[in-house]
C-alpha cells in the first residue's frame, strides 16, 4: 500500500486511463493500441480532471477499509480505493480518487486540506501523487 500499487477493482478499472492513475510511464506509445488516440488526446489537453493519490494519516485508532469519502477544504472530491496500516512510515496509508472539475493538478492535490469521513469522523490527512514510501522508487532497483 505504502509503494501506492495499484490493483484491479480498486485503483484500476475500465472508467480510469493509465494517466489517471499515474501509469503512463508503462504505456509504449510506440507501439498501435486501443484507445492510443483518446490517451494521446488526453496527455495533449495537459491535464487531467480524475486522478489517484497517496492519503497518509497517523491515526492508527480509527482503521480505514475503502470507500469512505475524501474531502478537500471540506468538499467531497473522491473516496478510498484501498488502505492499510503502514508500518514503514507509521501510520495507515490509502489510495484515494480525487477529481476537479478543472484540472487535479499536482498543486491541487497537494495543495489542500484533506480528511477522510470514517463514519462520521473526520480524519486529517496529506495527500500527495507520490507514494508514501519510497517515492523515488530506488529501493526496488537494489
Amino acid at each position: 500500500m505504502e509503494k501506492g500499487y495499484r490493483a484491479w477493482g480498486h485503483e484500476l478499472d475500465v472508467n480510469t486511463t493509465p494517466l489517471e492513475a499515474g501509469l503512463g510511464f508503462v504505456v509504449d506509445w510506440d507501439k498501435e493500441f486501443t484507445g492510443k488516440a483518446a490517451l494521446l488526446q488526453q496527455r495533449a489537453e495537459g491535464g487531467l480532471r480524475h486522478r489517484i493519490a497517496t492519503l497518509r494519516t497517523p491515526e492508527e485508532d480509527l482503521p480505514l477499509w475503502g470507500n469512505e469519502p475524501v474531502l478537500r477544504n471540506g468538499q467531497p472530491v473522491g473516496y478510498v480505493t484501498s488502505a492499510g496500516y503502514a508500518h514503514s512510515i507509521g501510520g495507515q496509508v490509502a489510495l484515494a480518487t480525487i477529481s476537479h472539475d478543472d484540472l487535479a493538478t499536482k498543486g491541487f492535490i497537494s495543495g489542500g486540506e484533506y480528511v477522510i469521513d470514517v463514519g462520521g469522523t473526520h480524519v486529517p490527512a496529506t495527500a500527495s501523487l507520490r507514494p508514501a514510501f519510497d517515492p523515488k522508487g530506488e529501493r526496488v532497483r537494489l
